[in-house]
């Protein structure tokens, strides 16, 4: 997907509560990608530093926190194998 505006974009992520936003759980960051598709800067990493460094120390009492679905909202570890999986990524787990 070819990006058609001219201008800067900028990736923006913020938390809020009934009565605004909490402050100073703001990330705003100048997009990189010469693509449309932010993804690639927004991604698993940058949204755990946000939720660690950014909201987790900012909202009040008794907050609770949703997220959408977005892919770098979730994270799997110890994927269990499929039949596309490769013996090399499991390691100490005989496929047959």
């Amino acid at each position: 997907m070819v990006n058609q505006s001219a201008g800067k974009r900028a990736i923006v992520v913020h938390a809020g509560i009934e009565m605004g936003f909490i402050e100073g759980a703001e990330l705003i960051n100048d997009s990189r990608s010469a693509s449309a598709d932010y993804h690639d800067e927004m991604n698993r990493e940058n949204c755990n530093e946000w939720l660690q460094r950014q909201l987790i120390p900012k909202p009040p009492p008794r907050c609770i926190v949703a997220l959408d679905n977005a892919p770098y909202h979730t994270a799997q570890k110890n994927k269990a194998p499929t039949s596309a999986s490769r013996r090399v990524d499991y390691v100490g787990i005989t496929l047959q």
